[in-house]
Protein backbone atom coordinates (compact mmCIF):
# COMPACT_ATOMS: atom_id res chain seq x y z
CA UNK A 1 0.00 0.00 0.00
CA UNK A 2 1.54 3.20 -1.34
CA UNK A 3 1.30 6.14 1.11
CA UNK A 4 0.85 9.73 -0.65
CA UNK A 5 2.82 11.90 1.59
CA UNK A 6 1.65 14.78 0.39
CA UNK A 7 -2.07 13.78 2.04
CA UNK A 8 -0.57 12.40 5.47
CA UNK A 9 1.42 15.94 5.57
CA UNK A 10 -1.84 17.79 5.13
CA UNK A 11 -3.74 15.23 7.55
CA UNK A 12 -1.27 16.06 10.16
CA UNK A 13 -2.19 19.96 10.35
CA UNK A 14 -6.17 19.32 10.29
CA UNK A 15 -7.81 18.32 13.81
CA UNK A 16 -8.47 14.99 14.86
CA UNK A 17 -11.97 14.30 14.26
CA UNK A 18 -11.71 11.42 16.91
CA UNK A 19 -10.14 12.20 20.16
CA UNK A 20 -8.96 9.62 22.74
CA UNK A 21 -11.04 8.38 25.04
CA UNK A 22 -11.93 11.18 28.63
CA UNK A 23 -13.30 10.47 31.99
CA UNK A 24 -16.74 10.97 32.32
CA UNK A 25 -17.40 10.67 36.07
CA UNK A 26 -15.89 13.24 38.61
CA UNK A 27 -12.68 13.08 40.75
CA UNK A 28 -9.78 12.90 37.69
CA UNK A 29 -7.23 15.45 36.66
CA UNK A 30 -5.24 15.41 33.35
CA UNK A 31 -1.37 15.16 34.18
CA UNK A 32 1.21 15.42 31.54
CA UNK A 33 1.62 12.70 29.40
CA UNK A 34 5.33 11.91 27.64
CA UNK A 35 5.27 9.11 24.82
CA UNK A 36 8.43 9.96 23.59
CA UNK A 37 9.98 6.63 24.82
CA UNK A 38 6.74 4.63 23.85
CA UNK A 39 8.20 2.34 20.97
CA UNK A 40 5.11 3.40 18.27
CA UNK A 41 3.98 6.74 18.46
CA UNK A 42 0.16 6.95 19.03
CA UNK A 43 -1.95 9.38 17.19
CA UNK A 44 -3.00 11.32 20.37
CA UNK A 45 -2.21 10.38 23.84
CA UNK A 46 -3.84 12.04 27.00
CA UNK A 47 -3.22 10.80 30.92
CA UNK A 48 -5.51 10.83 33.29
CA UNK A 49 -5.55 10.17 37.45
CA UNK A 50 -7.97 9.33 39.74
CA UNK A 51 -6.72 10.06 43.32
CA UNK A 52 -9.54 8.67 45.57
CA UNK A 53 -9.35 5.08 43.46
CA UNK A 54 -5.75 5.62 43.12
CA UNK A 55 -5.57 4.99 39.04
CA UNK A 56 -3.99 6.27 36.46
CA UNK A 57 -4.64 5.96 32.94
CA UNK A 58 -3.26 6.90 29.36
CA UNK A 59 -6.02 6.79 27.04
CA UNK A 60 -4.75 7.25 22.98
CA UNK A 61 -5.25 6.39 19.97
CA UNK A 62 -2.99 4.33 17.73
CA UNK A 63 -2.77 3.12 14.49
CA UNK A 64 -2.63 -1.12 14.50
CA UNK A 65 -1.50 -3.64 12.42
CA UNK A 66 -1.58 -7.69 12.43
CA UNK A 67 1.25 -8.23 10.36
CA UNK A 68 3.64 -5.85 7.35
CA UNK A 69 1.62 -5.19 4.12
CA UNK A 70 -1.34 -5.76 5.24
CA UNK A 71 -3.75 -2.31 5.91
CA UNK A 72 -4.05 -0.51 9.36
CA UNK A 73 -7.14 0.52 11.45
CA UNK A 74 -7.33 2.93 14.33
CA UNK A 75 -8.21 1.55 17.71
CA UNK A 76 -8.93 3.24 20.78
CA UNK A 77 -5.59 2.00 23.83
CA UNK A 78 -6.78 2.70 27.17
CA UNK A 79 -3.74 1.40 29.57
CA UNK A 80 -4.66 1.30 33.47
CA UNK A 81 -2.32 1.05 36.56
CA UNK A 82 -2.96 1.97 40.03
CA UNK A 83 -0.73 4.63 41.39
CA UNK A 84 -0.97 5.73 44.92
CA UNK A 85 -0.34 9.89 45.44
CA UNK A 86 3.06 10.75 45.29
CA UNK A 87 4.66 8.09 43.84
CA UNK A 88 6.80 6.97 40.85
CA UNK A 89 6.02 3.61 40.60
CA UNK A 90 2.54 2.30 39.47
CA UNK A 91 0.90 -1.16 40.60
CA UNK A 92 -0.75 -3.82 39.32
CA UNK A 93 -4.78 -3.15 40.06
CA UNK A 94 -7.32 -5.94 39.75
CA UNK A 95 -9.81 -6.49 37.48
CA UNK A 96 -12.35 -5.34 38.88
CA UNK A 97 -10.84 -1.82 39.35
CA UNK A 98 -9.69 -1.56 35.71
CA UNK A 99 -13.78 -2.61 34.41
CA UNK A 100 -14.47 0.06 36.91
CA UNK A 101 -12.01 2.04 34.63
CA UNK A 102 -13.66 1.29 31.61
CA UNK A 103 -17.30 2.63 32.33
CA UNK A 104 -15.28 5.46 33.53
CA UNK A 105 -13.95 6.17 29.91
CA UNK A 106 -16.74 4.39 28.20
CA UNK A 107 -14.55 1.78 26.89
CA UNK A 108 -17.15 -0.93 25.90
CA UNK A 109 -16.35 -4.18 23.84
CA UNK A 110 -12.86 -4.09 24.78
CA UNK A 111 -10.35 -6.97 24.40
CA UNK A 112 -7.51 -7.23 27.56
CA UNK A 113 -4.31 -7.55 25.45
CA UNK A 114 -0.48 -7.37 27.84
CA UNK A 115 2.52 -8.74 26.18
CA UNK A 116 4.87 -7.79 29.27
CA UNK A 117 5.98 -10.50 31.54
CA UNK A 118 5.46 -9.28 34.85
CA UNK A 119 3.56 -6.25 33.91
CA UNK A 120 1.60 -3.82 35.97
CA UNK A 121 -0.78 -2.04 33.40
CA UNK A 122 -3.53 -3.45 31.43
CA UNK A 123 -3.91 -3.14 28.44
CA UNK A 124 -7.98 -2.38 26.78
CA UNK A 125 -7.97 -2.39 22.91
CA UNK A 126 -11.30 -1.53 20.86
CA UNK A 127 -11.23 -0.73 17.29
CA UNK A 128 -12.83 2.27 16.28
CA UNK A 129 -15.12 1.06 13.62
CA UNK A 130 -18.01 -0.51 14.24
CA UNK A 131 -17.48 -3.78 12.12
CA UNK A 132 -14.34 -4.32 14.14
CA UNK A 133 -15.07 -4.21 17.18
CA UNK A 134 -14.33 -7.69 18.57
CA UNK A 135 -11.29 -8.24 16.43
CA UNK A 136 -8.76 -9.85 18.64
CA UNK A 137 -4.55 -9.50 17.99
CA UNK A 138 -3.33 -12.79 16.34
CA UNK A 139 -1.46 -13.47 19.25
CA UNK A 140 -4.37 -15.27 20.68
CA UNK A 141 -4.29 -18.08 18.67
CA UNK A 142 0.30 -18.38 18.21
CA UNK A 143 1.66 -17.06 21.75
CA UNK A 144 1.51 -19.11 25.03
CA UNK A 145 -1.22 -17.34 27.73
CA UNK A 146 0.10 -17.17 31.04
CA UNK A 147 -1.76 -15.99 34.03
CA UNK A 148 -0.97 -14.32 37.12
CA UNK A 149 -3.32 -12.93 40.34
CA UNK A 150 -4.88 -16.34 40.67
CA UNK A 151 -5.81 -16.11 37.17
CA UNK A 152 -6.76 -12.51 37.15
CA UNK A 153 -4.24 -11.22 34.97
CA UNK A 154 -3.58 -12.45 31.52
CA UNK A 155 -0.30 -11.97 29.42
CA UNK A 156 0.94 -13.29 26.07
CA UNK A 157 4.33 -14.02 25.45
Amino acid sequence: MAIDLGALAIAREVPLIIRPLKPKGPGWIEWDCDTTRWPRKPIEAHRYYNRANEVQVISALENVQERPGVESWVEYHVSVSGVKYGSARPYRISEKRAQWTLREFGLDGSTQDNHVPGGVVRNYWRPIAEPNVGRECPCVETESKITEMKGDYVWRG
